[in-house]
């Protein structure tokens, strides 16, 4: 199962990718901000899945 805001931060990086169409001063801009949204969204499925890796704490006598 994909986390929720990594999903979401690879969802938006296209479409601001896209939306950014031109080469002007803006556009430049929001391909940074595409780029940033993709790298952030890896970087989360990435720690999300060092943390399902891991085994679950044993559980503590009552």
């Amino acid at each position: 199962m994909v986390s929720r805001p990594a999903a979401v931060l690879l969802g938006a990086a296209p479409v601001l990718a896209i939306a950014a169409g031109g080469g002007d001063g803006l556009a430049k801009v929001v391909i940074v901000a595409a780029l940033v949204c993709f790298t952030l969204g890896w970087c989360a499925l990435g720690v999300q899945a060092i943390r399902l890796d891991r085994p679950a704490n044993a559980p503590r006598p009552a």
